[in-house]
């Protein structure tokens, strides 16, 4: 009978140096995922600016708002970027979804045309363009505007995510490379 010995040698890192390699690339790329959530909220600032129609009398609330969501999911294994809570979004700035999506109201009611809000210099005068329209359901004194025209869909949260997916891979690659750890 013969026996067969099986002598096992360990070479390279030891699963402690591993596991503490590992740690520092995440650390590294969750300051990297960090910083690209900057850079989102500031893309997506940018794309609502360029694609307002009248840009003389928007209140740049909208942008402002929106880009303030762009906020850091983190559990214990994950990091994400995200925009929302919707609910904030709906409440400090409700025309985020008629300027993203389009439609006839700022609710999202398809069948619902008539919109309670104000116009910036006082009420429109008979054939005459008036100031900008306002979205305003909660304040006093607001007119019921009829909308004839559907607002056309910018979609910029879809040009916020296509930017992020193109860009973010090559931000986080960059980050893995520059963190040195082979």
């Amino acid at each position: 009978m013969a026996i067969i010995e099986i002598k096992f040698t360990r070479r390279g890192l030891s699963i402690d140096e591993i596991n503490k390699k590992v740690q520092l690339q995440y650390i590294s790329l969750k300051k990297a995922i960090k910083v690209l959530a900057h850079q989102t909220s500031t893309q997506l600032k940018q794309f609502i600016i360029n694609h307002l129609r009248h840009k003389g009398m928007a209140t740049g609330n909208l942008a402002e708002i929106a880009s303030r969501r762009v906020i850091i999911f983190e559990t214990k294994d994950t990091v994400s970027i995200g925009i929302g809570p919707i609910n904030v979004l709906d409440f400090k700035a409700p025309e985020w979804y008629i300027y993203n999506y389009g439609g006839f109201t700022w609710a999202r009611n398809p069948n619902k045309k008539r919109v309670p809000g104000f116009f910036n210099g006082g009420p429109p005068i008979k054939g005459q363009t008036g100031g900008a329209f306002q979205y305003a359901p909660h304040q006093k004194g607001n007119f019921m505007m009829t909308v004839n025209t559907p607002f056309i869909a910018s979609h910029y949260i879809e040009k916020t995510i296509g930017w992020l997916n193109a860009v973010g891979r090559v931000h986080l690659n960059s980050a893995l490379s520059q963190s040195k750890i082979n």
